[in-house]
């Protein structure tokens, strides 16, 4: 079986059904989460959620450690979840051992993740999902490096887009917006793209 973590930082107070994110992480064992926050509040993690205590300053200099320019685009929490597309490359020893790492939100209840997403479905994809809400790659190295296969000519060009200033509107460089368009024209045959969720307001 292939191994998946997914990585969720969040920082300031979780939301008040954040337990039912956490039960829904819990009814998928062979899946492995680590939220980095600074939220300390005593929920009940399952066996396969990690909490580890990071504030933002301390996870935003981690990211920064992998780039000789400085992310002035990522200055703020919600700038730095615009491009969590970096994060594989960014921080390999988080995804050391495993096959495919993620993101996701925690405005969601997971149903049996295993069921979308079989070995035999992995096996033919190296991204999975593009939305932002649940995101996969494959643990490889030119993977993990593919967002700085974008263009130089488009305003999504990765030194461009991590170099924004911090007054920058979110641009969205994780999803629609950014590295999708680089795997919808150079990787299609790699990127499975469907629609496996209910969005319920």
């Amino acid at each position: 079986m292939k191994r998946i973590i997914l990585i969720l930082p969040y920082w300031g107070t979780f939301p008040n059904y954040f337990q039912l994110f956490l039960d829904s992480c819990g009814k998928n064992p062979t899946i492995d989460w680590l939220i980095m926050t600074d939220d300390l509040s005593p929920y009940s993690y399952p066996k396969n959620v990690r909490r580890q205590y990071c504030d933002f300053p301390t996870f935003r200099a981690k990211v920064q450690k992998a780039f000789d320019f400085e992310l002035t685009y990522a200055a703020t929490p919600y700038k730095m979840c615009s491009i969590r597309t970096i994060w594989g490359y960014a921080m390999p020893d988080v995804i050391a051992g495993y096959d495919y790492w993620g993101f996701c939100d925690c405005d969601m209840i997971f149903g049996d993740i295993r069921s979308f997403f079989p070995d035999s479905l992995l096996a033919r994809y190296d991204r999975l999902l593009a939305r932002g809400h649940l995101t996969l790659y494959r643990n490889a190295e030119d993977i993990n490096v593919a967002f700085m296969q974008m263009s130089t000519d488009t305003k999504y060009y990765w030194r461009r887009v991590l170099s924004l200033p911090e007054n920058a509107p979110v641009v969205c460089f994780d999803e629609w917006g950014g590295t999708s368009r680089l795997w919808k024209s150079q990787r299609r045959d790699r990127f499975y793209d469907e629609i496996i969720f209910d969005d319920i307001n």
